[in-house]
């Protein structure tokens, strides 16, 4: 559903900065 990409979108987002400090 649409709430589910968001969902996946926001996790994706969310865990790019924690990648890049480690």
């Amino acid at each position: 559903t649409m709430l589910d990409i968001l969902k996946i979108l926001h996790l994706t987002v969310a865990h790019l900065p924690v990648l890049h400090y480690m």
